[in-house]
């Protein structure tokens, strides 16, 4: 029972108090040693047990658990609003966020974590009825201390972008800044990168580091729309369309390290394993521009597709030291130990674990 219950694997531990509970209680005929003594022994630590179990419980109750400290790294952003649209289309609001928000997951030290998944059916449909407080509750529950919010307003032949800066642990605007160009489509995404790059300089981060912002300006701006084109297909689980918008970018613009990392995955949920190790292969031939955390990601790809396993387990659990709860990351990971490490020792257990994990990360 011991053993048990301080299984290294959670998948392997006792899943509530209550099993523990019903594991320690005597029956008739498993009872130890049938002294009367023994037998009171084994009824006072059951007795005990349930005893703390109440205990734990009025304890929750009454004391609430202690907020979790939030992240200074982490930005959580959240489609913006779209005000007067006469020219541009619905949904540019969307890729705009995802545009800020993808370069943002390439900005060392900063972290994106896209919030729509986290609104529901309403507030997706109708991200005006987001009120302040309901998007810091979004960031809170991310553990993002900033959030970015945003809106698009068309004017005539010109649309405006504007972006607030939040400080959600402070409940405060840090900054705010509006880039102002022509009312198209495909500006409107170079207008969003704009509007964030001017934000960056105001997020805290970890002292004696700057924030590269080379992917917020540096690529060509047909194939930044074309990666978020990608992003937003990606997002909502269309591999295929997903995979020929990073294909695109890469072809448009071979220094796009990420659209062809991202490419990878798409290619490999479609089964596509030689396409996705050629794009692997894209991504690590410009290895120093990628962030260290997909770098390290991107090995480990590297690893699963050739059947290198020890490598890919490496650098999958590499990644994740730097970024816990990567969904992919840990999917990957369960991936190498169910198909690629079968024979070692418990390692069914190791794949629940990472199967579980990147469930409680993306229920999706």
């Amino acid at each position: 029972i011991l053993e048990r219950a301080l299984a290294k694997v959670p998948a392997d531990r006792y899943a509530t108090a209550a099993e523990l509970v019903e594991a320690l209680e005597v029956k008739p005929d498993a009872a130890a040693p049938g002294t009367p003594r023994m037998r009171a022994v084994w009824s006072f630590a059951a007795g005990a047990i349930a005893i703390v179990a109440v205990i734990g419980l009025f304890a929750v109750l009454v004391w609430p658990p202690t907020p979790v400290p939030l992240d200074d790294r982490r930005v959580l952003n959240l489609p913006m609003r779209e005000t007067a649209f006469r020219q541009l289309s619905e949904g540019i609001g969307r890729r705009a966020a995802l545009a800020v928000g993808t370069a943002l997951e390439q900005t060392e030290p900063l972290r994106f974590e896209w919030g729509e998944p986290w609104l529901n059916e309403r507030e997706r449909e109708n991200v005006a009825q987001v009120s302040a407080l309901r998007a810091d509750s979004v960031a809170v529950a991310r553990h993002a201390r900033y959030r970015v919010d945003g809106e698009i307003v068309e004017d005539g032949p010109d649309a405006s972008v504007i972006l607030w800066l939040y400080d959600v642990a402070e409940d405060s605007v840090v900054t705010q800044h509006t880039t102002t160009g022509f009312a198209h489509d495909d500006s409107i995404i170079q207008l969003a990168l704009r509007g964030a790059s001017a934000l960056l300089p105001y997020v805290l981060i970890e002292p004696g580091r700057s924030v590269d912002q080379r992917e917020l300006v540096a690529h060509d701006p047909a194939a930044n729309v074309l990666w978020t084109f990608g992003e937003e297909e990606y997002r909502s689980s269309r591999y295929e369309a997903a995979l020929e918008f990073f294909e695109r970018a890469v072809e448009r613009d071979a220094t796009m390290t990420m659209a062809a990392l991202k490419g990878a995955q798409a290619a490999g949920w479609l089964k596509e394993y030689e396409k996705a190790e050629e794009l692997v292969d894209i991504a690590l031939a410009r290895e120093l521009e990628l962030p260290d955390r997909h770098l390290s990601f991107a090995r480990g790809l590297k690893g699963w597709l050739t059947g290198v396993a020890d490598s890919a387990v490496y650098w999958f659990e590499r990644s994740l030291a730097g970024e816990p709860d990567w969904r992919e990351a840990h999917y990957a990971l369960g991936e190498v130990f169910f198909h690629l490490l079968p024979s070692r020792v418990r390692l069914n257990s190791l794949a629940a674990a990472s199967f579980h994990a990147a469930v409680a990360a993306d229920s999706g």
